[in-house]
C-alpha cells in the first residue's frame, strides 16, 4: 500500500499506451490491474489480448457472474492480469481494494478518472430541513457531511442522501453551504502496490487538486519515454481560422449561454455553418461543441438551440465490436444517424478520428461546485490549464490524432489565445504563458 501516485505526463499520439504496455510486457511478474476508458481496451480483441508475449490479460464480461463487478472480483481473487472500464474501476467496494492491497496490484490508469463532481439531486430547502431537524452534520476538517439522525426506510425521500453520507461521498464547501459534491473514496489510490496515471496536463487540473487535498504524494514516471511530438509538426497539421470580431460580445461560458437569448445563439450557429461552408465541409466531416443544454442533442423541445442547418447530423456505417461494417438482410452496409455535436470534455475514444472540419464555440471553465469545494480547502485549480486541456483533448478525438490535417475554428477569445499560445510555446513556459 502506497501514498504515492506516479504520472506519465505526454501529449496525445505521444505512444503513451504502446510504450506502457511494452513496459508491462518486460516486468512480467507483476500483477497488473489495467483501467481504460475504451470498450475496445477492455476484450478478446484489445492490445492488451494480441501485443503481449509474456503477460495475458483476462477482462471482465457477464458470462459466468451476473455482473462485471462480481466477475471482476472472482478474478482479482486468483490475482489474474485485469483489464476494465474507468466505470467498473470507479464502483470497487472494500473487497475489490482489500485484493489489490493483497496480490500486490500495479494500478495502471489511461486518462484521469472523475474522481469528483457536482451533486444538485436536492434543493438548498432540503439541506437547511436536515440541518435543522439534526439528522446531518459537517465536518470542520474537510466539510463532509454525515447522517447522525434515524436511520431511514427504501421509500424515505432523502434515502439516496441518506446513503451517499453512510458511504462518506458527499461533501460541502465553506463559502456556500448548498454548494455539494460527491467524491470518490482516496483508496481507489491507495491501496495499490504502485498506481500509474496517463495523461497530459495534469499539474494544476482537478485531478491533481484532489490529489494534493487528500495528501497523497506525486510524482513522474520516468521509467518509460514517449515518442516526442515536434509543436512544429503539429502547428503543420492544423489551419487555424482567425477570430470573428463579431462574436466577442458573447461570453461563451456555461452561465453566458443560459443567459443568452436565441437570436445570440443563432450567431454561433451561423458561425459554425460559415466555418463549414467556407471549407467546403459535409456534416460528415464536421465536429462542434457548446453546452448540451442548447444543443439538438441535449436541449428540451422549449430551450434555446443551435442547430446550423445541413451541419446537424449525418450518416454512417453501423461498425461491430471488432470494428467491422455491420450488413443488413439485404448485404448492404448498415447506416447509423449521428450528431456533428461532441461533448466538450469527450476523452480518449476514436470514433470520430475521421473529422477534419472543428468549431469549438464554448469558454471552459471547472464546475462551480467542484471549484468551490477544493478552493476552500486549499486546493486552487488552474482555470487556464482545465480549460486548455479539455479542449486539447476534443480536438484530438480528430484525425490529427493519426497525424492528418485539420481546420479549427475557436469562437471565444479567451479559448483561442489558450490555444495559440500553447501551440507556439515548448516545455515549462506553457503554464506562464496562460497564467
Amino acid at each position: 500500500m502506497a501514498n504515492k501516485v506516479e504520472i506519465l505526463d505526454s501529449i496525445m499520439g505521444s505512444n503513451k499506451t504502446n510504450r506502457i504496455l511494452d513496459w508491462i510486457d518486460s516486468n512480467p511478474n507483476e500483477r497488473y490491474l489495467y483501467i481504460s476508458p475504451l470498450l475496445s481496451e477492455v476484450d478478446n480483441t484489445s492490445r492488451l489480448a494480441t501485443n503481449l508475449r509474456h503477460v495475458s490479460f483476462e477482462f471482465p464480461t457477464t458470462e459466468e457472474h451476473d455482473t462485471k463487478a462480481e466477475d471482476l472480483l472472482a478474478k482479482l481473487e486468483v490475482g489474474a492480469n485485469i483489464s476494465c472500464t474507468h466505470n467498473l474501476y470507479l464502483g470497487m467496494s472494500d473487497k475489490h481494494l482489500d485484493l489489490i492491497e493483497k496480490f500486490g496490484y500495479i494500478v495502471i490508469i489511461d486518462e484521469e478518472v472523475g474522481v469528483i463532481d457536482s451533486f444538485s439531486k436536492y434543493t438548498p430547502d432540503d439541506l437547511a430541513y436536515l440541518k435543522a431537524n439534526g439528522d446531518i452534520s459537517v465536518s470542520e476538517e474537510d466539510g463532509m457531511i454525515s447522517w447522525v439522525g434515524k436511520e431511514l426506510g427504501n421509500s424515505a425521500k432523502y434515502k439516496h442522501f441518506y446513503n451517499l453520507c453512510n458511504a462518506k461521498a458527499v461533501y460541502v464547501s465553506k463559502r456556500d453551504q448548498d454548494m455539494l459534491v460527491t467524491q470518490m473514496p482516496i483508496e481507489l489510490f491507495t491501496r495499490a502496490k504502485r498506481l500509474i496515471i496517463m495523461t497530459y496536463m495534469f499539474d494544476g487540473n482537478i485531478l491533481d487538486c484532489f490529489l494534493r487535498l487528500k495528501k497523497v504524494e506525486v510524482t513522474p514516471f520516468t521509467e518509460v519515454q514517449p515518442t516526442h511530438i515536434s509543436k512544429e509538426n503539429i502547428r503543420k497539421l492544423i489551419t487555424l481560422k482567425p477570430l470573428n470580431p463579431k462574436l466577442n460580445k458573447l461570453s461563451m461560458s456555461f452561465t453566458g449561454y443560459q443567459s443568452m437569448t436565441q437570436k445570440d445563439c443563432n450567431v454561433i450557429q451561423n458561425y459554425i455553418r460559415w466555418v463549414g461552408d467556407s471549407c467546403k465541409a459535409k456534416a460528415i466531416d464536421m465536429l462542434y461543441t457548446f453546452p448540451k443544454e442548447v444543443s439538438v442533442v441535449g436541449a428540451k423541445k422549449t430551450a434555446k438551440k443551435i442547430s446550423p442547418k445541413g451541419f446537424v447530423t449525418y450518416k454512417t456505417s453501423v461498425l461491430d465490436e471488432y470494428n467491422e461494417v455491420v450488413l443488413d438482410s439485404k448485404g448492404k452496409p448498415k447506416m447509423e444517424s449521428n450528431f456533428c455535436w461532441l461533448h466538450s470534455g469527450c476523452r480518449a475514444t476514436n470514433k470520430y478520428s475521421y473529422k477534419w472540419c472543428l468549431v469549438h464555440c464554448y469558454n471552459r471553465y471547472p464546475n462551480s461546485a467542484v471549484e468551490s469545494y477544493l478552493t476552500d480547502y486549499g486546493a486552487v485549480i488552474d482555470r487556464n490549464v482545465f480549460a486548455l486541456s479539455e479542449m486539447l483533448q476534443w480536438v484530438w478525438r480528430s484525425r490529427i490524432r493519426k497525424g492528418e490535417h485539420i481546420v479549427l475554428a475557436i469562437a471565444n477569445t479567451r479559448m483561442y489565445n489558450l490555444f495559440v499560445d500553447w501551440l507556439n510555446t515548448d516545455g515549462e513556459a506553457l503554464k506562464e504563458s496562460i497564467k
